[in-house]
């Protein structure tokens, strides 16, 4: 607002700046309308600040001053990985309607996705947006679409005599750079309200442009009539798909209502309804097929599941959501490789989705490979609210203190070793001491055995202690 209205103002003082030494009246009514805006504005703020939560203000405040946190520390990430896009792509682009899908190809490290469950659909920048999608020639006629307008705007203000035109147009001149400007940070070019003003606001200034000029020679309406037949084609294309599309919509959001019950048969009836060839993503970039194959899991149909998720696959291979579930459909109908690449491919997005980490464990596990197992435990928050979490922790760290059992030969660290092997709060105290002192859970184990041998049960001397922790490394 700030720069729209001083860039504005400074245009209206050289336009009407004979005006201003001409008639002392006209000034008079330039200041009115100036203190009526101003006034306005003042107003709208106070509206603002009694009506809105306060804390959403001083929340944003504090995110422009302190651009490494939330939204604008988000925004930024985002247009990062939008250049990593765009230097893929940077002719052809990947894409109309594509970038929320290809965004997630380059991780969700400081992104809110990273845990799935948010999906960015744009990257709050729609210049940066135009480029990844459609390439430097997609980018340079959007921009040529502003520069022709204002270039319009300034040959009327220096040819129009007209005041009450030149007011009108100098207001037209103040939209474009307000649009332009909120197009940097945010993406009106998503909203169909605002392209419908900025269209109106473009024909208006195309028409006061035109009118002004007198070599116009009239066009036979034959010429009409041929370059509007192709532009009827593509609008009616437009409205059917529109219409499919729309049709689609309600359906999934009649899914998604029936998901939230567990009514799954519902959920399919209703995935079978909206999807079309030109409606197969949700407005979240989730293939609609996503939430058939959930409805097939939890109804125990595993390979109609797994025959949903390959689709899902197809529309949108970098979802977070499809990859784990493709991992666990085929580790369950006995896939184990397979199902750890979809896995891997998965922490590519996101290298600390919880849910595929776990899943992981569970895949090591049936191959009886414990390291591993524990390796990708040890990648999730121990202080995580998974309800998953403690039984894996139990299970992993089970098998590692009987492993290091069989391989030990002295009888008191093996009584210990069990001893703490048969209490379950006590595995997981010592692997959360092992977390957050970043050593192997073994060695975890071994320090708290001695500890237990020398400070509790009193056994061994300090002597022995000192030779048992030379053995196994242990170092204070």
């Amino acid at each position: 607002m700030i720069v729209s209205i001083f860039l504005s103002f400074v245009l209206a003082v050289i336009v009407f700046y004979k005006s201003f030494q001409e008639k002392k009246s006209f000034m008079r009514k330039i200041l009115v309308v100036t203190l009526i805006l101003f006034s306005i504005l003042v107003f709208s703020g106070i509206l603002f600040s009694k009506l809105a939560n306060p804390e959403v203000l001083k929340k944003q405040t504090y995110w422009l001053k302190n651009n490494q946190f939330g939204s604008s520390k988000e925004r930024v990430e985002l247009w990062k990985k939008s250049v990593s896009m765009i230097k893929e792509s940077p002719i052809t682009g990947v894409g109309s309607g594509n970038w929320k899908i290809m965004i997630s190809k380059y991780g969700t490290k400081d992104l809110r996705s990273e845990k799935g469950k948010v999906f960015f659909q744009r990257p709050h920048n729609d210049f940066i947006w135009v480029l990844c999608e459609t390439g430097i020639g997609g980018l340079v006629f959007f921009i040529l679409i502003f520069i022709i307008n204002i270039y319009y705007v300034f040959k009327i203000l220096i040819t129009e005599e007209n005041i009450k035109v030149k007011s009108y147009i100098i207001l037209m001149f103040f939209f474009i750079v307000s649009y332009v400007i909120i197009s940097m940070l945010s993406f009106p070019r998503e909203r169909i309200e605002h392209t419908i003003f900025l269209v109106l606001c473009f024909s208006s200034i195309v028409v006061a442009y035109h009118r002004k000029k007198t070599n116009n020679s009239p066009i036979k309406i034959n010429y009409v009539l041929w370059l509007s037949l192709p532009v009827l084609l593509i609008l009616l294309s437009g409205i059917i798909i529109g219409f499919i599309r729309m049709s689609g919509e309600i359906h999934i959001n009649k899914a998604l209502k029936y998901k939230a019950k567990n009514e799954w048969t519902q959920v399919i009836h209703e995935v079978d309804k909206a999807y079309n060839k030109f409606y197969t993503l949700d407005y979240s970039s989730t293939p609609i097929f996503w939430h058939r194959g959930v409805s097939n899991y939890n109804l125990g149909l595993i390979d109609e599941a797994l025959s949903d998720f390959r689709e899902s696959y197809v529309a949108n291979p970098y979802h977070l959501h499809v990859l784990n579930n493709l991992g666990t459909c085929y580790g369950l109908v006995g896939d184990h490789t397979t199902s750890i690449s979809y896995y891997n491919k998965a922490l590519k997005v996101s290298p600390q989705f919880e849910n595929t980490l776990l899943n992981l464990c569970v895949s090591y596990l049936n191959k009886d490979n414990t390291d591993s197992a524990y390796f990708f435990l040890s990648r999730c928050n121990p202080y995580t609210e998974n309800p998953n979490y403690p039984g894996f922790v139990t299970i992993i760290m089970s098998n590692i203190i009987k492993n290091l059992m069989s391989e030990t030969d002295d009888r008191l660290i093996k009584i210990n070793l069990n001893r703490i092997r048969n209490s379950d709060e006590w595995m997981k105290k010592v692997f959360l001491q092992a977390m957050e002192r970043k050593t192997t859970y073994e060695y975890q184990l071994l320090s708290e055995t001695i500890y237990l041998l020398e400070s509790v049960d009193s056994v061994i001397t300090p002597e022995q202690s000192k030779t048992y922790k030379e053995k196994f490394k242990i170092i204070n």
